[in-house]
Protein backbone atom coordinates (compact mmCIF):
# COMPACT_ATOMS: atom_id res chain seq x y z
CA UNK A 1 0.00 0.00 0.00
CA UNK A 2 0.94 3.92 -0.25
CA UNK A 3 0.11 5.98 2.49
CA UNK A 4 0.26 9.15 3.71
CA UNK A 5 2.61 12.42 3.72
CA UNK A 6 4.06 14.91 6.21
CA UNK A 7 2.81 18.49 6.65
CA UNK A 8 4.73 20.70 4.34
CA UNK A 9 6.97 17.85 2.95
CA UNK A 10 4.75 16.42 0.60
CA UNK A 11 3.16 13.08 -0.13
CA UNK A 12 3.97 10.09 -0.56
CA UNK A 13 4.48 9.43 -4.01
CA UNK A 14 5.01 6.01 -5.72
CA UNK A 15 6.27 5.08 -9.62
CA UNK A 16 5.42 1.42 -10.35
CA UNK A 17 5.62 -0.38 -13.52
CA UNK A 18 5.60 -4.08 -15.14
CA UNK A 19 4.17 -5.26 -11.70
CA UNK A 20 1.68 -8.48 -10.41
CA UNK A 21 -0.50 -8.82 -7.36
CA UNK A 22 -1.98 -11.76 -7.39
CA UNK A 23 -3.93 -13.94 -4.43
CA UNK A 24 -3.88 -11.74 -1.90
CA UNK A 25 -5.51 -12.31 1.54
CA UNK A 26 -7.92 -11.28 3.72
CA UNK A 27 -8.07 -11.44 7.65
CA UNK A 28 -10.52 -13.98 9.63
CA UNK A 29 -12.88 -10.30 10.18
CA UNK A 30 -12.91 -9.78 6.36
CA UNK A 31 -10.88 -7.03 6.49
CA UNK A 32 -8.22 -5.94 4.31
CA UNK A 33 -6.96 -8.24 1.65
CA UNK A 34 -7.20 -5.43 -1.50
CA UNK A 35 -4.59 -5.84 -4.19
CA UNK A 36 -3.44 -2.15 -4.03
CA UNK A 37 -4.12 -0.03 -1.64
CA UNK A 38 -3.75 4.43 -1.78
CA UNK A 39 -4.30 5.94 1.07
CA UNK A 40 -4.26 9.54 3.31
CA UNK A 41 -3.42 11.59 0.47
CA UNK A 42 -0.40 9.32 -1.24
CA UNK A 43 -0.12 9.23 -5.34
CA UNK A 44 0.47 6.11 -7.15
CA UNK A 45 1.48 6.32 -10.88
CA UNK A 46 1.32 2.74 -12.15
CA UNK A 47 1.60 1.13 -15.55
CA UNK A 48 1.65 -2.24 -16.92
CA UNK A 49 0.28 -4.03 -14.38
CA UNK A 50 -1.58 -7.09 -13.44
CA UNK A 51 -4.04 -7.08 -10.30
CA UNK A 52 -5.51 -11.13 -9.94
CA UNK A 53 -7.90 -12.20 -7.61
CA UNK A 54 -7.40 -9.98 -4.80
CA UNK A 55 -9.76 -9.80 -1.75
CA UNK A 56 -12.39 -7.31 -1.15
CA UNK A 57 -11.01 -4.61 -3.68
CA UNK A 58 -8.36 -4.93 -6.40
CA UNK A 59 -7.35 -1.23 -6.39
CA UNK A 60 -8.78 0.88 -3.22
CA UNK A 61 -8.02 4.73 -3.02
CA UNK A 62 -9.53 5.87 0.42
CA UNK A 63 -11.25 8.85 0.98
CA UNK A 64 -8.76 10.63 3.59
CA UNK A 65 -6.79 13.70 2.77
CA UNK A 66 -3.16 13.86 3.53
CA UNK A 67 -1.26 16.18 6.19
CA UNK A 68 -1.24 19.26 3.41
CA UNK A 69 -5.06 18.67 2.58
CA UNK A 70 -3.83 16.32 -0.90
CA UNK A 71 -6.91 13.82 -1.89
CA UNK A 72 -5.53 10.00 -2.35
CA UNK A 73 -4.79 9.78 -6.21
CA UNK A 74 -3.90 7.28 -8.38
CA UNK A 75 -3.06 7.26 -12.18
CA UNK A 76 -3.18 4.11 -14.04
CA UNK A 77 -2.58 2.89 -17.17
CA UNK A 78 -2.10 -0.48 -19.49
CA UNK A 79 -3.60 -2.60 -16.23
CA UNK A 80 -5.92 -5.78 -15.52
CA UNK A 81 -7.82 -5.98 -12.60
CA UNK A 82 -9.48 -8.78 -12.77
CA UNK A 83 -11.38 -11.84 -10.94
CA UNK A 84 -11.57 -9.73 -7.35
CA UNK A 85 -13.13 -11.99 -5.10
CA UNK A 86 -14.98 -10.71 -1.91
CA UNK A 87 -13.62 -10.83 1.42
CA UNK A 88 -15.24 -13.31 3.07
CA UNK A 89 -18.17 -14.30 5.42
CA UNK A 90 -16.93 -12.61 7.94
CA UNK A 91 -16.89 -9.04 6.75
CA UNK A 92 -16.14 -6.22 8.93
CA UNK A 93 -18.46 -3.54 9.73
CA UNK A 94 -18.64 -0.27 7.17
CA UNK A 95 -19.04 3.27 8.05
CA UNK A 96 -22.77 4.18 8.62
CA UNK A 97 -24.40 4.01 5.15
CA UNK A 98 -21.41 2.58 3.46
CA UNK A 99 -21.51 -0.60 1.77
CA UNK A 100 -18.78 -2.90 2.73
CA UNK A 101 -16.71 -4.27 -0.67
CA UNK A 102 -16.74 -7.75 -2.06
CA UNK A 103 -15.51 -8.16 -4.75
CA UNK A 104 -14.94 -4.65 -6.15
CA UNK A 105 -12.37 -4.17 -9.31
CA UNK A 106 -11.49 -0.58 -8.42
CA UNK A 107 -13.06 1.39 -5.58
CA UNK A 108 -12.40 5.08 -6.00
CA UNK A 109 -12.91 7.70 -2.67
CA UNK A 110 -9.66 9.40 -4.43
CA UNK A 111 -9.40 10.92 -7.83
CA UNK A 112 -8.59 8.04 -10.29
CA UNK A 113 -7.53 8.71 -14.15
CA UNK A 114 -7.50 5.04 -15.57
CA UNK A 115 -6.88 4.81 -19.47
CA UNK A 116 -6.39 1.70 -21.37
CA UNK A 117 -7.73 -0.53 -18.81
CA UNK A 118 -9.69 -3.72 -18.36
CA UNK A 119 -11.30 -4.72 -15.36
CA UNK A 120 -13.26 -7.98 -15.80
CA UNK A 121 -14.68 -10.64 -13.52
CA UNK A 122 -14.93 -8.74 -10.40
CA UNK A 123 -18.16 -8.90 -7.77
CA UNK A 124 -20.30 -6.35 -6.59
CA UNK A 125 -18.51 -2.86 -8.79
CA UNK A 126 -16.49 -3.34 -11.47
CA UNK A 127 -15.06 0.62 -10.83
CA UNK A 128 -16.94 2.63 -8.45
CA UNK A 129 -15.90 6.66 -7.99
CA UNK A 130 -17.55 8.07 -4.93
CA UNK A 131 -17.02 11.25 -2.78
CA UNK A 132 -15.72 14.80 -2.97
CA UNK A 133 -12.33 14.19 -2.94
CA UNK A 134 -12.73 11.92 -6.16
CA UNK A 135 -13.77 14.94 -8.11
CA UNK A 136 -11.81 14.93 -11.52
CA UNK A 137 -11.63 11.20 -12.13
CA UNK A 138 -11.67 9.90 -15.28
CA UNK A 139 -12.03 6.67 -17.29
CA UNK A 140 -10.54 6.40 -21.25
CA UNK A 141 -10.43 3.17 -23.46
CA UNK A 142 -11.49 0.82 -20.49
CA UNK A 143 -13.06 -2.44 -21.08
CA UNK A 144 -15.09 -2.81 -18.02
CA UNK A 145 -16.64 -6.41 -18.53
CA UNK A 146 -18.33 -9.55 -16.65
CA UNK A 147 -19.40 -7.89 -13.80
CA UNK A 148 -21.21 -10.36 -11.19
CA UNK A 149 -23.75 -9.96 -8.44
CA UNK A 150 -22.86 -10.80 -4.71
CA UNK A 151 -24.00 -13.38 -3.20
CA UNK A 152 -27.32 -12.24 -2.25
CA UNK A 153 -27.99 -11.39 -5.66
CA UNK A 154 -27.19 -7.75 -5.23
CA UNK A 155 -25.37 -4.99 -7.32
CA UNK A 156 -23.42 -6.48 -10.09
CA UNK A 157 -22.74 -2.90 -11.87
CA UNK A 158 -19.99 -2.15 -14.35
CA UNK A 159 -19.51 1.45 -13.34
CA UNK A 160 -20.45 3.57 -10.44
CA UNK A 161 -20.43 7.26 -9.30
CA UNK A 162 -21.78 8.66 -6.04
CA UNK A 163 -22.29 11.04 -3.73
CA UNK A 164 -20.90 14.23 -4.84
CA UNK A 165 -18.43 12.60 -7.45
CA UNK A 166 -17.20 13.93 -11.08
CA UNK A 167 -16.18 11.85 -14.06
CA UNK A 168 -15.55 11.74 -17.33
CA UNK A 169 -16.00 8.18 -19.14
CA UNK A 170 -14.31 8.50 -23.13
CA UNK A 171 -14.03 5.90 -25.59
CA UNK A 172 -14.76 3.00 -22.90
CA UNK A 173 -16.77 -0.27 -23.12
CA UNK A 174 -18.97 -1.59 -20.32
CA UNK A 175 -20.11 -5.47 -21.80
CA UNK A 176 -21.77 -8.01 -19.77
CA UNK A 177 -22.23 -6.47 -16.35
CA UNK A 178 -25.79 -7.06 -14.42
CA UNK A 179 -26.08 -3.17 -14.97
CA UNK A 180 -23.96 -1.65 -16.96
CA UNK A 181 -23.53 2.20 -15.50
CA UNK A 182 -25.47 3.79 -12.64
CA UNK A 183 -25.11 7.16 -10.94
CA UNK A 184 -26.36 8.87 -7.79
CA UNK A 185 -25.40 12.35 -6.57
CA UNK A 186 -22.69 12.77 -8.64
CA UNK A 187 -21.74 14.36 -12.39
CA UNK A 188 -20.73 12.77 -14.95
CA UNK A 189 -19.21 12.92 -18.91
CA UNK A 190 -20.34 9.68 -21.09
CA UNK A 191 -18.53 10.36 -24.68
CA UNK A 192 -17.89 7.67 -27.39
CA UNK A 193 -18.71 4.84 -24.69
CA UNK A 194 -20.16 1.52 -25.72
CA UNK A 195 -22.92 -0.47 -22.73
CA UNK A 196 -23.57 -3.30 -24.57
CA UNK A 197 -25.18 -7.01 -23.26
CA UNK A 198 -25.69 -5.89 -19.52
CA UNK A 199 -28.94 -7.04 -17.98
CA UNK A 200 -29.84 -3.83 -17.37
Amino acid sequence: FVRGGVAGKGRSHVVATRLIVRDTVSRKDGTTGDGISVEGGALLELDMAAVVRARRAGILLNNLTSPDGLPSEAMIAHTVVRDTQAAGDGLGPAAEGAIPLEGVGIAAGGKLTLTSRAVTGNVQFGVVVGGANSAGSSVTSTLVAGTQARASGDFGHGFVGVDGTSVVVRNTVLLSNVIGAAFESATATLADVLVEKNQV
